[in-house]
């Protein structure tokens, strides 16, 4: 009776082995998904072990198709894939289960096998002046200064069509009711001001370094290729009055070349400079004499 016994305690345990083989498998969480602004990192969780845990030769079990990166096991059921720099703006990933994908124990993985997520549309990371985003200086902050002509120079996270920033963004003047267009300048006069601009830490070299465009070196490659994709140079279509207050509103809607847009606005706040007075002072001895 005792052996017997015990065969039956193997052979139910053998069924649930087989059982534990042949059960289907899934991805019970991947992420991110949606939009989602300079992603780092994929991560994929089974809900079953994939892999012996510490196996070097454990392969990837998805393909990716965005970005340059690193795929590596967390764990026995988790999967990291690591961005060997944040994602850019404007861009579509997906990432597809391996053929074939099986868990450890060589259940069949099932499911859902493709994932997606955008990284949005391009939106402002970086300008020139310097302004203050949201509420301006109501809350006692400084905020930058605006000629009356202000060329605004943007280091955008992806390109954006000049077509979409006519229709989209705007400039908004403190007591006027009416939104003042905002516009790309001309090739002629883009190329101008960024030779004009200087690549110091205040010109169009250092607005690139500071949005994760270019990396900080001292010696200088030709960074002309990049500023042509992410710095987006305009004007408001009507002159700024002097000493008043402005808003650039990078609104909803601004479109990549790729077709993703932004969904949510952005306003940085300006004061226009003052308008240029002369102020000329003579002391006299007498009011016959001339000036000292």
């Amino acid at each position: 009776m005792r052996r017997s016994g015990w065969r039956a305690v193997l052979v139910l345990v053998g069924l649930a082995g087989v059982g534990a083989a042949d059960g289907p498998a899934r991805v019970e969480l991947f992420t991110p998904t949606g939009s989602v602004q300079a992603v780092e990192q994929v991560r994929v969780r089974f809900s079953a072990a994939m892999i012996a845990f510490g196996d070097p030769r454990a392969a990837a079990p998805v393909e990716a198709t965005c970005g340059a990166g690193t795929g590596r096991w967390v764990d026995a059921r988790e999967w990291a894939y690591d961005f060997a720099a944040p994602l850019a703006g404007g861009l579509r990933c997906s990432f597809a289960l391996k053929a074939g994908l099986r868990t450890l124990g060589g259940a069949v993985v099932t499911g859902v096998r493709t994932f997606a997520f955008d990284t949005g549309g391009p939106t402002i990371v970086d300008q020139s002046p310097e302004g203050e985003s949201g509420s301006g200086d109501d809350d006692g902050t400084t905020v930058g200064t605006a000629e009356e002509d202000q060329a605004f120079v943007l280091a955008l996270n992806a390109p954006a069509t000049a077509a979409s920033v006519s229709e989209h963004a705007r400039c908004v003047v403190e007591g006027v009711g009416e939104a003042i267009p905002f516009d790309a300048v001309s090739d002629g006069e883009r190329a101008a001001l960024l030779g004009a601009a200087g690549r110091g830490e205040y010109g169009w070299r250092g607005l690139l370094e500071r949005s994760g465009w270019v990396k900080p070196q001292y010696a200088e490659p030709d960074a002309k290729p990049v500023a042509k994709r992410a710095l987006f140079i305009g004007r408001c279509r009507r002159a700024l009055p002097a000493g008043g207050r402005v808003s650039l509103v990078w609104g909803a809607g601004i479109a990549s070349p790729s077709g993703l847009v932004t969904s949510v606005a952005k306003r940085i706040d300006f004061k226009v400079r003052p308008a240029f007075t002369a102020r000329f002072q003579c002391s006299r001895v007498n009011p016959a004499a001339a000036c000292s």
